[in-house]
């Protein structure tokens, strides 16, 4: 995968177009108490929790890319579907979900179009199918 930084789907992170700058991970474990008399309550493991991925970049629309780059990765979580993740080393991440974006239009020009996007992207590990 020439200049991708990563794939979402059919979206192409890359320094080109929308480059991410920062990935946040987040790795938790689910624990159920067991309450126990005379004694404080036992952690019993359940199980591994969803991964959780915050990726923050920005766009330069017309310095390449286009302005539509926001709009189909929102596009893309409107879809509501598991998306198959792969960074550009061709490491296979699995699939996510797109749980919530955020964008911020910066330097706007005569027209009202920015001349920068800054945007987070936050994704849940979807999980293996039985």
């Amino acid at each position: 995968m020439t200049d991708v930084m990563m794939s979402l789907g059919g979206f192409k992170f890359g320094i080109a177009t929308a480059a991410y700058e920062e990935m946040s991970k987040q790795h938790s474990w689910r624990w159920a108490q067991q309450d126990r008399v005379g004694r404080k309550p036992a952690q019993q493991a359940i199980g591994p929790d969803a991964s959780t991925l915050s990726i923050k970049g920005r766009v330069f629309p017309h310095w390449n890319g286009g302005l539509s780059q926001m709009i189909d990765l929102k596009a893309l979580g409107d879809e509501m579907k598991p998306l198959l993740m792969v960074d550009g080393t061709g490491r296979i991440w699995g699939k996510w979900v797109i749980t919530k974006m955020a964008e911020t239009q910066k330097h706007l020009n005569e027209l009202g179009q920015p001349r920068r996007q800054d945007f987070t992207l936050d994704l849940k590990e979807y999980g293996p199918d039985a």
